[in-house]
């Protein structure tokens, strides 16, 4: 498995502080939810890999949808006190 923060964030912030989050791999979106240690989530699973991205402000996507590498999938505040959640299992 692998944590990495900020892997998935492109450009910089916007006056508002949120920004975009893109899908690393293609795949399904499984779930999308609330934690209380993640807070909002999107998991997409890829070929065997679940793909889980955490703390997000706002999300683009649900449950059943087919992203491909690169489409948008979110948003995340850099404003607040979270950090961005990415983590590969």
């Amino acid at each position: 498995t692998e944590a990495t923060p900020n892997l998935h964030l492109r450009g910089k912030a916007d006056k508002n502080g949120l920004q975009v989050v893109y899908a690393s791999e293609k795949g399904i979106v499984t779930q999308v939810g609330i934690d209380k240690e993640i807070g909002s989530f999107i998991k997409i699973k890829n070929d065997g890999s679940v793909h889980t991205y955490g703390n997000l402000s706002e999300i683009s996507v649900i449950t059943g949808d087919i992203i491909k590498k690169g489409d948008v999938i979110g948003e995340f505040d850099s404003s607040g006190e979270e950090d961005f959640y990415y983590h590969k299992t």
